[in-house]
């Protein structure tokens, strides 16, 4: 029996596969989203775009589906936004370690240049003292005469390059410090909100983990306990309807001024949006449950109104998710509990705060 060889026909090279069309008609409306709000395309802004004109993730289309009905986007949103379902795309530990790495070199740099200036200026100073020697020697011969006249000749282009090499070292040491300044900045930047000035999501992810370390390592949970509040302003989506964008970052700068204000010892961050992450330390269960009852009632108290154009945004509330941490806790089952009861307190009506009924239970 013969068999055939099933025909195989060769692709056109001319014509792209299916899936690289249906890629480039994504990019292009992805970029036109980018030009019709003006963001700048970087790698996490065209990310968030591509994603939501692929519309595979049904959460985010939603989220990003009311910006583009509103017809309007702060850079800060979509930042915001990009932090929360793609972390992975700004990779900060990678630049973090190249940047720690580079100011490493640069100090070994620094060394080197400083013993070679050093090793410079020492050789200066020992052809000056063989010049003085010299000078104290009788010059009864023609031969000695030139001796001498070259060693004053040498020590003085000596004294020329060592010139030179002190400029171009003060130089290169104030240009070392300039950019170590520039990186120490760049990675401060990377656990900054940039609308709040309080850490974020990143910088708390941090944070936990070293709470949670320190406690394990040195037990002191015995004698003071670790506690981590949630935060949620209740209604918000209403401002940014009502008010537009820009009235609801300054919302958002007035809960993080106060918060810090009231809450001065402990660790705040904007964790995204409207939520808020609030670490510190307590002795008792009436200190876990009162710095969250404080911040409810000063935004329940206080009648907001922005300045210039006097718009009267009214009462904020919040509601509050309370938990303290436990001996077994790591970072995610001590923020789901807090989550839980942030989810109870918004659904329970609001404007309350709900905490964990025990200390470590």
């Amino acid at each position: 029996m013969s068999h055939k060889k099933p025909s195989v026909s060769a692709p056109k090279q001319d014509e792209p596969p299916p899936d690289f069309a249906k890629a480039l008609e994504l990019a292009k409306q992805a970029m036109s989203y980018i030009s019709k709000f003006r963001t700048p395309p970087t790698p996490a802004i065209y990310q968030l775009w591509y994603r939501y004109t692929e519309g595979r993730n049904l959460k985010l289309r939603d989220e990003l589906s009311g910006i583009v009905d509103a017809d309007s986007v702060s850079l800060s949103q979509l930042q915001e936004i990009s932090q929360r379902y793609f972390p992975e795309v700004d990779q900060p530990e990678v630049p973090q370690r190249a940047a720690s790495a580079l100011i490493h070199e640069i100090e070994k740099l620094q060394l080197v240049v400083q013993d070679q200036g050093d090793a410079g200026r020492k050789f200066g100073q020992s052809v000056n003292a063989t010049q003085e020697e010299l000078k104290r020697i009788p010059i009864d011969s023609r031969i000695l005469q030139q001796s001498i006249e070259r060693v004053l000749a040498s020590n003085a282009q000596m004294q020329a390059r060592l010139a030179e090499t002190d400029a171009r070292l003060t130089s290169s040491q104030q240009q070392i410090q300039s950019l170590q300044r520039d990186l120490h900045e760049a990675q401060k930047a990377m656990f900054v909100d940039p609308l709040t000035g309080l850490g974020n999501r990143r910088l708390f992810d941090v944070t936990i983990d070293q709470i949670i370390e320190s406690a394990t390592q040195s037990r002191i949970e015995e004698k003071s306990h670790c506690v981590l509040s949630l935060l949620d302003i209740d209604g918000f989506k209403r401002v940014n309807d009502t008010f537009g964008h820009a009235a609801a970052d300054r919302v958002l700068q007035f809960v993080a001024e106060n918060m810090q204000r009231l809450a001065m010892e402990a660790s705040i961050a904007r964790l995204g949006g409207d939520e808020f992450a609030v670490l510190h330390r307590v002795e008792s269960f009436e200190q876990a449950d009162r710095l969250a009852q404080e911040l409810r009632d000063f935004f329940d108290g206080t009648e907001l109104t922005l300045q210039p154009k006097n718009l009267a945004i009214g009462h904020l509330t919040a509601s509050f998710g309370v938990a303290v941490l436990r001996g077994d806790d790591d970072r995610q089952s001590w923020f789901d509990r807090a989550d839980k009861l942030l989810y109870g307190a918004k659904h329970g009506g609001r404007n309350q705060v709900l905490c964990e009924p025990a200390l470590g239970r």
